[in-house]
């Protein structure tokens, strides 16, 4: 038999005796009322993100800062490319289909062409309909072109600059998917050539059937 005195337990031992055993249900009661001052499943987090977040910049490209007050004196390469060579005129703000394009293009020329194709656009030139003609000289160009481009990705030149991307975008009326490479970009331009060409035998073939008639 258990009896409660003074804040002791009397319990009976196996051998009948009396043991006082302390009463510690106050104090069990005190803990279970005390709040949880440490959470152990609580991780600090860091208020400062790791990394900064992006912020969009602008990409230069070789045509900025042309413009009809900049001196030809200050372009002598420029003029240069654009006499043997085509492509867009900030100064006189004047398209000129490229032409002379070989496959054999380095990394610089193709990157420049593409500017010249990106300033144009920009400045509010060219359209869709008439993206060939207002960009290349002969199907041979665009043929050329293409593949330059093809050996411009190869190199290792895997992102497309953003500029070129959009303008791009615009100039052809394409998706997006048709620019996030140079490679798709290239087999763009040949598949948008093609279907071109052949509307245009389709159209030749029933003006000579409406001739003969």
């Amino acid at each position: 038999m258990d009896v409660e005195e003074s804040g002791h337990i009397e319990k009976s031992s196996m051998s009948g005796a009396m043991v006082k055993l302390p009463n510690l249900s106050w104090a069990l009661t005190r803990v279970s009322l005390r709040p949880m001052t440490h959470d152990p499943f609580h991780h600090p987090t860091n208020k400062d993100p790791m990394v900064a977040a992006y912020k969009p910049r602008f990409t230069p490209i070789s045509y900025d800062g042309i413009d009809s007050q900049t001196p030809a004196a200050e372009l002598p390469e420029f003029l240069e490319r654009l006499e043997g060579r085509g492509g867009y005129d900030p100064r006189t703000r004047k398209l000129t289909p490229f032409k002379n394009i070989s496959e054999d293009f380095d990394e610089s020329m193709m990157n420049e062409m593409l500017d010249s194709l990106t300033a144009a656009v920009e400045a509010g030139l060219g359209t869709p309909a008439t993206f060939f003609t207002d960009f290349f000289a002969t199907e041979q160009d665009v043929q050329n072109f293409a593949d330059a481009l093809d050996d411009y990705s190869a190199e290792g030149t895997f992102w497309v600059n953003d500029r070129h991307f959009h303008a791009f975008l615009h100039a052809t009326n394409a998706s997006e998917e048709n620019a996030v490479t140079y490679c798709a970009i290239a087999d763009h331009i040949r598949a948008l050539y093609t279907a071109q060409r052949e509307k245009a035998q389709k159209a030749a073939k029933l003006a000579s059937k409406k001739n003969v008639n």
